[in-house]
């Protein structure tokens, strides 16, 4: 009996209020069909745009920053750079050895022992044998220099993906000489003059230059034995008997066992210019403060041990 009593209540309210609901409903609907139209609106965009940017291209061959550095260089100074880079390539393509060859720096090409031919047998023979495509990535930058990690690839970049085991890898410095842009090659980044010594006990070491590598640095010195007895710098085995030292005083030693027995030890009066390699990898952020020598015998009566310390 209660059923059938409610039942008709909500027939009586239908009847009386049918048009008022039947507009609700309608509001209703027609706000979620509103909404659904918006939403598709909106995912359709959000497809176009991930289109767009899954289609855009990169060029490889131009990087503008550093991942590694963070820094970015100007749009200018990258399409100067880039473009020198493009046209080596172009010619150790080509075979155009001497156009190449006129690109490198002075240094550089006394890292060839000013040599064209030794150019060509050493890096255009070897990486060149047929045409390659490559790409670049910068490195950093400092005192104007740039410097590019450029991997070259045999077969199609854009085929591979540039995973193969073909790959050839080098850093290309680009420096201004004379004014005008030239490139070191061959992970060579630069030289620099330093004309720095210090004396101590009769004896003085001049730092005379550096030339930095990606993987080491290699410094020229002038040792004087002014002392009445003959020394040595080092015994030729203890590469921490020679070593760089940065403003964090991290130590990089040196390669004494690559340098020859007679130039470790000079006999009263002599004079000797040597060559020391040092195990430092190229990083803008960590400057040399000086060159430390720990174990300079002196064969007097003694056997007196000094230390020397150039500041750079």
């Amino acid at each position: 009996m209660e059923g059938i009593i409610v039942m008709n209540k909500i027939i009586r309210y239908w009847n009386q209020n049918r048009e008022k609901i039947i507009i609700v409903i309608a509001i209703i609907a027609f706000f979620i069909i509103v909404i659904q139209v918006i939403n598709g609106l909106l995912k359709n965009k959000s497809y176009s745009n991930e289109n767009i940017n899954t289609n855009k291209t990169v060029d490889v061959t131009k990087p503008s920053r550093s991942e590694i550095t963070g820094q970015e260089l100007t749009e200018k100074i990258t399409e100067t750079n880039t473009d020198l880079i493009k046209n080596f390539v172009t010619y150790c393509n080509s075979q155009e050895v001497q156009k190449a060859y006129d690109i490198l720096s002075n240094d550089c090409k006394s890292e060839y022992e000013n040599d064209i031919n030794a150019f060509k047998n050493n890096y255009i023979n070897k990486i060149f044998d047929k045409a390659k495509t490559y790409k670049l990535d910068l490195m950093g930058s400092i005192s104007g220099a740039h410097t590019y990690k450029i991997t070259y690839y045999k077969e199609d970049l854009l085929a591979t993906g540039g995973i193969s085991n073909n790959n050839i890898e080098d850093y290309i410095t680009i420096i201004k000489e004379n004014n005008e842009n030239k490139i070191n090659i061959s992970s060579f980044i630069r030289k620099e003059n330093i004309n720095k010594s210090q004396s101590s006990n009769g004896i003085e070491i001049v730092v005379n230059n550096k030339k930095v590598y990606r993987s080491y640095e290699i410094y020229n010195l002038t040792i004087k034995n002014n002392t009445k007895n003959n020394i040595s710098i080092s015994d030729g085995i203890n590469n921490s008997d020679i070593y760089l030292m940065d403003k964090n005083n991290t130590k990089y030693t040196a390669f004494v066992n690559e340098i020859p027995m007679y130039n470790l030890s000079l006999r009263n009066g002599q004079q000797a210019n040597v060559e020391v390699k040092f195990n430092k990898i190229y990083d803008i952020y960590r400057n040399i403060e000086k060159m430390c020598f720990d174990n300079i015998k002196i064969n007097n009566e003694n056997n007196q041990v000094i230390k020397i310390i150039v500041k750079l």
